[in-house]
């Protein structure tokens, strides 16, 4: 009887975990919203498994200059939620993008992010640390620029896995809280 708790426990989770992955994909590429957000995938490169920290414009970029289908918004939005659904590892070389495009405009993480937080409380710290003005009720948040410099795109790609994603604007940063069932 305890077995069959846990699995349902853990499928349930399970299914929360990708209702809120599939709410993060969809919300970052509706077409008609300017937003450029940050997107974080598993990657295995030339140095090893690790996180790829990437805008979906220069995400959309490097796969359209892989496979033209990827210019169909559907297709490259189907491909990166199934991509963090299972957790799939696709091959990222970094030196062909820094041929391509002339700049390295993303950032590979290697090792554990160190910002993780488990409780409800850790959660709740670490977003008023990280988020000016954090409240529950609202959805849109500026970051706080106050924070070190070394901890912020750990903060973003934190920020993302808690269900927020985060934006690049003129001047500031702003985040956006995706309404999942976490």
């Amino acid at each position: 009887m305890i077995k069959i708790f846990l699995l349902l426990a853990l499928f349930g989770n399970a299914k929360d975990d990708q209702n809120c992955i599939d709410a993060l994909v969809n919300k970052a590429f509706i077409p008609t919203y300017k937003s450029n957000y940050f997107l974080f995938l598993p990657v295995k490169t030339t140095d090893g498994f690790g996180r790829l920290m990437i805008t979906k414009e220069n995400l959309r970029k490097y796969m359209i200059a892989l496979d033209s289908s990827f210019i169909n918004n559907d297709i490259l939005k189907k491909y990166v939620a199934k991509q963090l659904n299972n957790n799939q590892n696709f091959f990222f070389n970094e030196l062909g993008y820094k041929t391509s495009f002339g700049k390295k405009e993303y950032k590979i993480f290697y090792k554990k992010n160190r910002l993780e937080y488990f409780s409800k409380k850790n959660r709740l710290l670490f977003l008023k640390k990280y988020l000016t003005n954090y409240n529950e009720k609202d959805d849109y948040f500026n970051f706080n620029t106050g924070v070190p410099t070394k901890d912020v795109w750990l903060a973003f790609e934190q920020l993302f896995h808690l269900g927020f994603l985060v934006a690049e604007g003129d001047g500031f940063t702003a985040v956006y809280r995706v309404k999942c069932y976490r």
